[in-house]
């Protein structure tokens, strides 16, 4: 997993940040958005974004109706 760029949107108060996510040799980019303020620590930062894009990335069971 990397981290692209994390940028701060002071407009509508969000970090924003785009990961790579290596699958079975293959890349998936995700946008993520984390709400806070601009003083929010980096760390937790980091920390919120790889949740979400570990989450984004996750693969989603398929369900049949019987």
């Amino acid at each position: 997993m990397e981290i692209k760029n994390i940028r701060y949107d002071a407009t509508a108060g969000v970090f924003q940040a785009r990961v790579d996510v290596e699958r079975d040799g293959k890349t998936f980019r995700y946008p993520v958005t984390v709400p806070g303020p601009i003083t929010l620590d980096e760390d937790i930062v980091r920390t919120i974004v790889v949740h979400q894009a570990r989450r984004l990335s996750a693969p989603t069971p398929l369900y049949s109706h019987t």
